[in-house]
């Protein structure tokens, strides 16, 4: 639905700018002066080229180049670096899988975090094989959960 609002806006704006150049170059044909200085076709131009990149950067499929299988896995994320927004999971064969953060989708969670169990779908991206509908089923323990966790375990007869 929001592609298509977002054409439909594209559609109109190419419109609009197509009928103003049209009215330009018919005013300009008939009367020496034009009806608009250089720098104003220059900021209109500017304005469709920016229209256009937002078009496309708003429908482009982010990292992936197919649909991903319909089977869910489940690993470890290996690394995550929130400021670049990407990281890595250990899949449940040991091999590593690239994970962006465009597609984790847990409300309000664009990062993970080191040991979260994640479960994901396989796609296929510019450089390969890449995580994709990545979703936390079980976060990370901390350092002093892990030491409880130890202690339990080490106390058991």
């Amino acid at each position: 639905m929001q592609k298509k609002i977002l054409l439909i806006i594209a559609v109109v704006q190419t419109a609009v700018i197509l009928s103003l150049l049209a009215l330009i170059w018919n005013h300009s044909q008939s009367a020496p002066e034009p009806i608009l200085p250089d720098s104003a076709l220059a900021l209109i131009g500017l304005f469709s080229i920016a229209g256009l990149f937002s078009f496309w950067m708003q429908t482009r499929t982010p990292f992936s180049l197919q649909e991903p299988s319909a089977d869910r896995h489940q690993g470890l994320v290996k690394w995550f670096n929130p400021t670049k927004g990407f990281g890595f999971i250990e899949q449940e064969n040991g091999q590593d899988l690239f994970v962006h953060q465009s597609e984790i989708r847990q409300g309000g969670f664009r990062y993970l975090i080191k040991d979260d169990r994640v479960e994901y779908q396989i796609g296929t991206g510019k450089k390969g094989p890449v995580a994709q509908n990545v979703v936390r089923i079980q976060a990370a323990l901390s350092e002093s959960d892990q030491m409880v966790e130890d202690q339990r375990v080490t106390e058991v007869p």
